[in-house]
């Protein structure tokens, strides 16, 4: 049988929200040999173009200690190399940036919400066992989506002009 932290894992893969998200294209399990969760999150490039990035969960003690998620590189099977990184605006920077655990940077995620005054900057998105996958689902694809936004507009403007 298996234990409560793979048992929580199953449960947020199957929840609606966590479906709904895989549904709709915004992510896809890539790879689940427990306590190792590979996924693979769309994203839009600077120029407007689709990009999935794949990032690596590491689930142990979950939900009780938040994920420990890497962005990561499948064929070499280590992070990302800083330069293959997204890139676009500021948030995107900051979030994929190389730091000492080499982790996303983000306050939900379980080496970086100790770093820096997160817990008073960001108190509802450090981690907690109330929150599930699909929390740091949404998080990365908002942050890898932001770019569309700004490509939108550059197409727009050249429409225009």
């Amino acid at each position: 049988m298996a234990d409560i932290d793979e048992q929580s894992v199953q449960a947020d893969l199957e929840a609606p929200e966590f479906l709904a998200g895989v549904t709709r294209g915004a992510w896809r399990i890539t790879s689940l040999q427990f306590p190792i969760l590979l996924m693979g999150i769309q994203g839009t490039e600077p120029d407007g173009s689709s990009k999935e990035w794949t990032f690596r969960y590491q689930l142990d003690r979950y939900p009780t200690a938040a994920p420990m998620v890497q962005i990561w590189d499948i064929a070499g099977s280590c992070v990302l190399a800083v330069g293959s990184r997204p890139t676009g605006n500021s948030l995107v920077a900051h979030a994929f940036k190389s730091w000492q655990s080499e982790t996303v940077y983000r306050p939900w995620e379980r080496m970086a919400m100790a770093h820096g005054d997160w817990k008073t900057k960001y108190p509802k998105q450090i981690w907690n066992s109330a929150m599930s996958l699909t929390t740091t689902l949404e998080d990365l694809y908002a942050l890898l989506n932001g770019n569309a936004r700004k490509a939108a507009a550059s197409v727009a403007a050249q429409a225009c002009g």
